[in-house]
């Protein structure tokens, strides 16, 4: 396996323990937004391979199937881990869903850009 498949099937345990109630949501958002953060084109690549994962292992195994929701510009927006229902006994399948800050992190970059524009420079263009 290589570097993506392992940390998408890292990932894709880490939502059935959550889904399973052993481990807090918390460390899913965790290791999602950490790749987002520090390696996005990463990210792409893991959630293509999560979506290429779906169907991969048998229904027994509780594995969560993975949907992705992505923008105008194929960047993922949402992930939604849903459970097959299978191990937690509940007919009614449960999901968490992960949302990418992208978009916020963008704005606020473009803020603080505009807040670092010397007061000249904004005369220069009215002008």
């Amino acid at each position: 396996m290589n570097d993506v498949e392992l940390k998408s099937m890292e990932i894709r345990r880490t939502a059935f323990d959550v889904l399973e109630g052993k481990v807090d949501i918390v460390e899913l958002q965790k290791q999602l937004h950490i790749i987002e953060r520090h390696t996005p084109e990463q990210l792409d690549s893991v959630v293509k391979q999560l979506e290429e994962d779906n169907g991969r292992w048998s229904e027994t195994a509780g594995l969560p199937h993975i949907y992705v929701q992505r923008d105008a510009k194929s960047r993922v927006q949402t992930v939604t881990f849903e459970s097959t229902g299978k191990n937690t006994g509940s007919q009614k399948p449960k999901s968490i869903i992960w949302r990418s800050d992208h978009s916020e992190i963008i704005w606020v970059e473009d803020f603080a850009k505009d807040l670092a524009k010397s007061p000249e420079q904004e005369n220069e263009k009215a002008e």
